[in-house]
């Protein structure tokens, strides 16, 4: 059993130890790590935030849209992506895509870029659902769209895949599955 002034001395040591490197390179307690230094704030350039909010695809026949995701792209439009059907996982759901132009007032119209029958056929397995999209940019301007497959079970069961577009989303390269996992790369959600 540890007597009391035991453990008090092992808890004063702890806090000596993690206060340290701080009192030995002589920086003060914003120097979380060795090599890790919290950058200096960006002087204010406007006086109010900017904070927009909008509808993308505001008469959507379609009852279910989830998971939305935009980026920017080096030309300066945004692109947006995500998943709509008649309820999440359906058969019917597909990964939607809508563009703006940098100074447009309106976004495109919303286009469907993947599809079950699609992403099937890109993959060359069954896909019983395809979902939860997240859309990146590179400074080329290529487009990166990492999506959720599941071909049987539920979401438990399911895979990352990726496409790319060079075109700024009006063609899509051919999908292919991510290996994230030795356990039948499954599961990946």
């Amino acid at each position: 059993m540890t007597r009391p002034a035991t453990r008090g001395a092992w808890a004063l040591l702890a806090v000596a130890l993690s206060c340290a490197p701080a009192i030995w390179s002589g920086s003060d307690a914003s120097m979380v790590a060795t090599g890790f230094v919290i950058p200096p704030a960006k002087p204010d350039t406007q006086t109010e935030a900017l904070f927009r909010s909008e509808f993308i695809n505001p008469d959507s026949a379609l009852p279910m849209s989830h998971v939305a995701s935009i980026c920017e792209p080096a030309d300066g439009r945004l692109v947006a992506v995500w998943y709509a059907g008649s309820r999440e996982g359906a058969r019917d759901v597909a990964l939607y895509l809508a563009a703006r132009d940098p100074g447009a007032a309106e976004w495109s119209a919303p286009r469907a870029i993947m599809t079950r029958a699609s992403a099937a056929r890109d993959l060359n397995r069954p896909i019983k659902k395809v979902g939860n999209a997240i859309v990146f940019a590179d400074d080329a301007g290529t487009l990166r769209l990492v999506f959720v497959t599941v071909s049987l079970g539920g979401w438990s069961c399911s895979s990352l895949n990726l496409t790319r577009s060079v075109d700024g989303g009006a063609t899509w390269s051919r999908s292919e599955r991510l290996t994230l996992s030795a356990f039948f790369n499954m599961s990946e959600l």
